[in-house]
């Protein structure tokens, strides 16, 4: 006698009616036992998944396990790993803690920096991380004068400061810029005034040649040798050449022939 089969009509009612019914311990060993090593399609586990997501046999059977759990004694094993994870997260605290009390007071090294600036150009910061840096800033008590000169050549080398002070120097150029700019407009020279260059603003700049003229007037530049080596380097790191006009020089009217004299050997390389 063959194996009797179900019209789908018939199996769709069977399912239905057997939908929610919770099963027997017999009924779930042996499907257990009929389903063990047996490998299932990919069509059947996305089935076999939305149904344990849609069941609600399987939310009342969590419900009944947690409410099982409330009020029943922890191991002493459980006891001993919840023991050990909150030893190991005292221990990682304390060590961080120890990390951040060694790299106090010392200074980063050129690439970390780098990386740092890299990192943070651009970012904003929220509400939270601006409390969360103030408080830091607190907790490490008083900075140091070296620390001090840092971020103020820092904040003044910052792009926000760099364009402020372009602007305000465009509006109001020296007496020494101004003549310098009237020399570049009698010889037929396109520049642009108070150019900026990365972190830098160039007094003068001929883009025709890739040319940086910064005038030195005698007050403000007679103790900047190494500041005005360092932005010269800067320039010249660029693709720029510097041409740099001393206020005695751009006075007595011998900054034509030395821009001139500039152009030519620029031209010739």
């Amino acid at each position: 006698m063959g194996v009797k089969s179900h019209t789908a009509e018939t199996k769709a009612k069977i399912a239905a009616m057997k939908r929610g019914r919770p099963l027997s311990a017999e009924h779930r060993a042996a499907i257990s036992a009929g389903n063990k090593g047996k490998p299932k399609s990919p069509e059947a586990k996305m089935h076999l998944s939305a149904s344990l997501r849609a069941s609600t046999s399987l939310r009342a059977h969590n419900d009944r396990m947690s409410a099982a759990k409330l009020g029943r004694p922890t191991s002493q094993s459980h006891k001993d790993a919840i023991r050990q994870s909150t030893a190991f997260r005292e221990a990682s605290a304390k060590n961080r803690a120890k990390a951040h009390a060694a790299r106090r007071g010392v200074p980063l090294s050129p690439q970390h920096a780098a990386i740092l600036r890299a990192a943070n150009t651009g970012r904003t910061f929220g509400p939270e991380a601006r409390q969360h840096m103030s408080a830091a800033a607190k907790r490490r008590g008083p900075r140091t004068e070296t620390h001090r000169q840092r971020m103020s050549i820092a904040m003044k080398n910052s792009p926000k400061a760099t364009a402020q002070r372009s602007r305000i120097y465009l509006a109001n150029p020296s007496s020494i810029e101004r003549i310098v700019c009237v020399v570049l407009t009698a010889l037929g020279i396109d520049f642009i005034p108070q150019h900026r260059v990365g972190r830098y603003v160039a007094d003068v700049f001929i883009p025709a040649h890739s040319l940086v003229v910064e005038c030195d007037g005698s007050y403000w530049h007679r103790d900047r040798t190494t500041q005005d080596a360092a932005r010269d380097e800067y320039m010249r790191a660029n693709g720029l050449s510097v041409l740099r006009l001393s206020e005695a020089d751009i006075r007595a009217g011998r900054s034509r022939d030395q821009i001139e004299r500039c152009l030519v050997l620029a031209k010739s390389g």
